[in-house]
């Protein structure tokens, strides 16, 4: 009886551990899967972000492309602003020369004319002087 009951004990063991190391082996192709599941998940997400990056570069490049066009149209607008500001001084300038020589033509004119009065009444003076 008792080596039937040692018997019994151990095929029961013996079932026992065949059945853990069905569990553990069923247990460690499930965490298989789902080690490959979070793998396969993992490299599905990494390539999302990658891309997400490189459109994020991308369009990181394509502002800074539009902020160097803007950056050189500013420049040229201020070199225009400038040059337009030099030509209307200039401009200035010559009006105010143009002025000072036209002030100057008309106090010649004058005293040309002051001039020809002069000699004209002279000479009158001079004929009346003669006819006496």
């Amino acid at each position: 009886m008792q080596k039937e009951s040692n018997k019994w004990v151990a095929n029961q063991t013996k079932l026992i551990s065949e059945s853990l190391i069905e569990e553990k082996e069923k247990d460690t192709e499930k965490q298989k899967e789902e080690s490959e599941r979070l793998f396969q998940k993992l490299t599905k997400d990494v390539a999302e972000l990658e891309s997400r990056w490189k459109e994020t570069k991308k369009e990181k490049d394509e502002i800074e492309k539009e902020r160097e066009r803007l950056q050189r149209l500013i420049e040229t607008s201020n070199k225009e602003k400038e040059t337009i500001r030099d030509e209307k001084l200039a401009e200035q300038r010559e009006r105010e020369r143009l002025g000072a020589e036209v002030e100057r033509m008309k106090r010649e004119k004058e005293r040309l004319v002051l001039e020809r009065d002069i000699a004209h009444k002279e000479k009158e003076g001079k004929m009346k002087e003669q006819e006496k």
